[in-house]
């Protein structure tokens, strides 16, 4: 794996590593309590000490050959992340991905996510991701949705949050369901 992560480039976005100096960027982005509402790792209020650690965890990933995490960005502002948690050994990853408010609803999770889901299969060779929503975060499943993953069945009360069990919905998407799915667009 190279030392740094990559930079991907989208319509609309660019992907890139992040640097400890965004930590007060993604601190402001994250500490929006309804961004972490359903994001498992992320209290409110949310620092920029938490944040400097989140960055220094992606990156000790990276280098583990464990998962990436990229800064999605729009004109140079950190508008959320994508991240690939790797499970080499089955040649599958874990999606996840977060916007600021400000940017939901404008397709831009699932640009981002495409991206990464696409660079995954074509240089890390995954053979599968798979990603999972909480119970109530609608929007989440219908990102997932329109990538072209699958549902793949619920985990009753399989995740705590906060004081409170929530269900998590499974999808996923093999290569070759993703190559099918996405050649013939473009």
């Amino acid at each position: 794996m190279h030392r740094v992560p990559p930079t991907l480039r989208t319509e609309r976005l660019v992907l890139r590593p992040f640097a400890r100096e965004d930590a007060s960027e993604v601190a402001s982005v994250l500490d929006d309590a309804e961004v972490g509402r359903f994001l498992l790792h992320v209290p409110h209020p949310y620092s920029d000490v938490e944040a400097m650690r989140w960055i220094t965890a992606w990156a000790r990933r990276w280098l583990n050959g464990r998962g990436v995490a990229l800064a999605v960005t729009a004109k140079d502002e950190i508008i959320g992340a994508v991240t690939l948690t790797l499970q080499p050994d089955h040649r599958r990853a874990e999606l996840g991905y977060w916007l600021g408010t400000s940017h939901w609803g404008k397709g831009l999770a699932v640009e981002a996510a495409h991206a990464a889901i696409d660079w995954g299969f074509r240089e890390l060779k995954l053979e599968r991701v798979f990603a999972q929503y909480l119970d109530g975060n609608k929007r989440s499943g219908r990102v997932l949705e329109k990538l072209g993953m699958m549902r793949e069945g619920v985990r009753r009360a399989h995740v705590r949050k906060g004081n409170r069990n929530f269900d998590a919905h499974q999808f996923g998407v093999l290569k070759k369901e993703w190559r099918q799915r996405w050649q013939d667009r473009s």
